[in-house]
C-alpha cells in the first residue's frame, strides 16, 4: 500500500548533507521509501492512505535500535512517568514528614520512649509547641524557595532552548518556522472573533439601511 506522510513540521532526512526539510513530504510504497521532498507533494504521487503531519518531525527509516525500557520501571512509560507522585512528595510529602512523621519515627526508635501515655503526650507537645512550629515552619519556607527556584530556573531553560530551535529552523519560505511569524498569527487567531463580530454587525447595519430606504420609498409612494 502506497502512503503520503505530508505537511511534516521537519522531515530529517540523515542523508550525507544532513538535510532537513521544513513542510516536507515522504512517499512510501510498501516497505520502501520512494520519495522525500519539500512543499506540496507531487500529483503523480498517488496513496492510497494519507497522514497528515503538521506538528511532527518525520524521520524517514528510522529504527530504534536503542533503548532502556527493561532498566528502569519508569522510563519509557508516559502513564508512569507523567505520575503526580514525585511533585506529591517534595510539596505535601515535606510538609508532612519533616515536621511530623520524622520527628516521631525518630522518637519511636529510641529506647522506647513513646510506649507510655505519658512519652506520646509529652512528644505532642513538643510538636506544638510555638519553638518547634516555628523552625519547622521556617524550614519549610527555604525548601520551598529551594523548590521554586528550581522549578523557575527548569522552565527558563527550557523556552530559552525551545526559542533557540524555533529560530534555528526560521526559514523565509516557511513561515511555520519563524517565531515572529508564528506570534502574529497567534494575534490573528486571537483577533478573529472580533473580526467576526464586526463582519456582523456591518451586516445588520447594511440590512437596517436597506429597510428604511424600503420604508421611505413605500412611504413617498
Amino acid at each position: 500500500m502506497r502512503t503520503l506522510i505530508r505537511d511534516a513540521r521537519l522531515v530529517v532526512t540523515m542523508d550525507d548533507a544532513r538535510r532537513r526539510i521544513p513542510g516536507g513530504y515522504v512517499m512510501v510504497d510498501g516497505e520502501t521509501i520512494t520519495a522525500v521532498g519539500a512543499g506540496e507533494p507531487p500529483a503523480s504521487l498517488d496513496a492510497a492512505r494519507t497522514i497528515d503531519a503538521r506538528g511532527k518531525v518525520v524521520i524517514p527509516g528510522l529504527v530504534n535500535t536503542h533503548h532502556h525500557l527493561p532498566q528502569t520501571l519508569t522510563r519509557n512509560i508516559p502513564r508512569v512517568q507523567e505520575a503526580p507522585l514525585f511533585r506529591w512528595l517534595l510539596t505535601i510529602g515535606a510538609v508532612l514528614w519533616f515536621p511530623l512523621i520524622q520527628p516521631v519515627l525518630e522518637v519511636i526508635l529510641r529506647d522506647g520512649y513513646i510506649q507510655s501515655v505519658k512519652g506520646a503526650l509529652i512528644l505532642a507537645v513538643q510538636l506544638l509547641s510555638s519553638a518547634y512550629l516555628l523552625k519547622s515552619a521556617g524550614f519549610l519556607a527555604i525548601w520551598f524557595l529551594f523548590l521554586w527556584l528550581v522549578l523557575r530556573w527548569d522552565t527558563q531553560r527550557k523556552v530559552t532552548r525551545l526559542l533557540t530551535r524555533w529560530r534555528s529552523l526560521s526559514d523565509a519560505h516557511d513561515a511555520t518556522m519563524n517565531t515572529s511569524a508564528a506570534a502574529l498569527r497567534w494575534v490573528d487567531e486571537l483577533l478573529d472573533p472580533i473580526r467576526t463580530a464586526r463582519e456582523r454587525e456591518e451586516s445588520l447595519v447594511k440590512r437596517a439601511d436597506e429597510a428604511r430606504k424600503l420604508l421611505a420609498t413605500t412611504a413617498a409612494a
